[in-house]
């Protein structure tokens, strides 16, 4: 049984050097299950 999630904005290297955000979701707990990661483009963020 999955205990609870942990969700939170990380920062990747893009293009250039450049850091872009991504939202990153998994559960917490010693299960090896997989996670979602979602990189979206926010002009001017």
């Amino acid at each position: 049984m999955l205990e609870g999630m942990l969700a939170e904005t990380i920062g990747i290297g893009g293009h250039n050097g450049e850091t872009i955000q991504a939202y990153y979701a998994r559960p917490v707990g010693a299960a090896q299950v997989t996670g979602v990661m979602v990189l979206h483009h926010r002009p001017g963020w």
